[in-house]
């Protein structure tokens, strides 16, 4: 754009140039024909017509200044730009390289998670089963604890009825045992007597 501006001023600046050099020329040309001052007036539009060549090959100069810098330019970018591009291209396969490392974790860690899912059932399946264990024994338990009520009142009846009859067994032969005695003594008093 620099460039294509700077062509554009210079070939105005031309155009412009060669127009006043040429209504200059013209003016001269009459002047000429009517006083002989203007030949004074002509050597120095010609001296301005040397300045002018020599702008315009300063000009020209700068031009091909302008067009090296482009080129110069151009290759720098060129430079520039294939190096950011090697650098982006080893920055995008490096952030690849850690995907696909983090893949590789993902999927360990799915794994390791598969399995802990699976050893957690395991547990659970096997904490239900000693649940149900626990259960059966607390109903064992229980049951015990109601046929040892039922063994204590059936032995607290049992004994009852046992120490009931002990005790009318023990009467009978206690009364027994007196009706012995007493013979006994009557005996003993009838030879005490007859002696």
């Amino acid at each position: 754009k620099r460039l294509a501006a700077t062509k554009e001023k210079f070939r105005r600046g031309l155009q412009d140039q060669d127009d006043r050099l040429k209504q200059k020329q013209i003016k001269i040309d009459a002047a000429l024909a009517e006083n002989t001052e203007l030949k004074s007036l002509l050597a120095k539009k010609e001296v301005e017509n040397e300045r002018i060549a020599s702008e315009k090959e300063t000009l020209e100069a700068e031009c091909k200044k302008i067009r090296s810098d482009k080129m110069k330019l151009e290759a720098f970018a060129m430079k520039k730009l294939t190096s950011t591009k090697d650098k982006y291209k080893k920055v995008l396969q490096e952030s690849n390289d850690k995907l696909k490392m983090n893949q590789v974790q993902i999927e360990a860690a799915h794994a390791e998670l598969t399995k802990l899912k699976s050893l957690l059932a395991k547990k659970e399946a096997k904490n239900n089963q000693i649940t149900k264990e626990n259960d059966m024994l607390e109903a064992k338990y229980m049951k015990s604890r109601s046929d040892k009520k039922e063994l204590e009142v059936y032995a607290k009846k049992k004994l009852a009825t046992t120490k009931h009859k002990y005790q009318k067994v023990l009467q009978e032969r206690n009364v027994k045992l007196k009706q012995k005695q007493d013979k006994i003594d009557a005996l003993s008093r009838r030879n005490r007597s007859e002696n």
